[in-house]
C-alpha cells in the first residue's frame, strides 16, 4: 500500500485560507444540523471521535472543534494522525488533555487495521490526503477508507466520511475520466445508485482546485 504523501505543508490558517476553513465549518454544521439529527452529535458536542490527517501545530481543525465546544472530556475526541513525528510532538504540546489524541502513523495503514482500539469510537473520518482521483492507485487508496467507514457504520449505527481530493489530471488519466471513475467506485462500494454533481464542493486550496465529498451513513 502506498503511504500518504509528506505532510509538512498541511497547514491552512483560517485567515489565509478562508475557503478551506468554510469547508471545515460546513462539516461541523452537518453534524449539528437539528433538522437532520444524528447520534454522532448530542447536546452541542461530538459523541464519537473525529479522526483526520492533522496539520502542523496548532492543528486548525482541532482548534475549531475546541472553540466550538464540539469536543469535551468524557465524550468524542479529536484524533490527529501524521507520519511526521515532529508534527505529532508539537501538537501534543499545543493541545494537551483527554479531548485529543495524536498518533504517529500513516493514516492509510492505520485505517487498514480494523482491530486497532484507537479507532473503535471514531464516528467521523476526514480523509484529506491530497490525492487526485487521477492517481493510478485510486482503488487501493479508496478501499481501506471505504472499508473502515463501513466497519464503523456497522459498529456505531451511523458514520460520516469526508473525502477531499486535488483536482489534477495526469498524462495517463484525464481528470474528467478520473472523476467519473471515482464516483462509480463510491456508488458500487456504498450501494448508491447515483451521486449528483451537486454533492461535490469545489474550492481553491494553496495551489490546486480541491473537491470534497461528504457521505453520511445511516442518517
Amino acid at each position: 500500500m502506498k503511504p500518504t504523501p509528506a505532510t509538512d505543508i498541511h497547514f491552512y490558517p483560517p485567515d489565509q485560507y478562508p475557503k478551506k476553513h468554510q469547508i471545515r465549518v460546513g462539516t461541523l454544521d452537518l453534524l449539528r444540523d437539528e433538522t437532520h439529527p444524528t447520534c454522532l452529535w448530542h447536546n452541542g458536542h461530538l459523541t464519537h471521535d473525529w479522526v483526520e490527517l492533522c496539520g502542523d501545530a496548532p492543528d486548525v481543525t482541532c482548534g475549531l472543534l475546541l472553540k466550538e465546544g464540539a469536543i469535551i472530556p468524557g465524550s468524542g475526541r479529536y484524533i490527529g494522525v501524521n507520519r511526521d513525528p515532529d508534527i505529532i510532538r508539537r501538537n501534543s504540546q499545543a493541545y494537551a488533555g483527554d479531548t485529543t489524541q495524536w498518533v504517529h502513523a500513516d493514516i492509510l495503514h492505520l485505517l487498514s487495521d480494523l482491530d486497532n482500539p484507537t479507532l473503535h469510537n471514531v464516528g467521523v473520518l476526514v480523509f484529506d490526503a491530497f490525492y487526485s482521483p487521477s492517481n493510478l492507485e485510486q482503488d487501493a487508496i479508496l478501499t481501506p477508507v471505504l472499508t473502515f467507514a463501513r466497519s464503523q457504520y456497522e459498529r456505531l449505527g451511523q458514520f460520516l466520511l469526508v473525502i477531499n481530493q486535488a483536482m489534477r489530471g495526469t498524462r495517463s488519466v484525464s481528470l474528467a475520466a478520473a472523476r467519473t471513475r471515482f464516483a462509480q467506485s463510491i456508488q458500487e462500494y456504498c450501494g448508491i445508485d447515483h451521486i449528483p454533481d451537486s454533492a461535490f464542493i469545489t474550492y481553491r486550496s494553496r495551489n490546486a482546485n480541491m473537491r470534497i465529498l461528504r457521505l453520511s451513513f445511516g442518517w
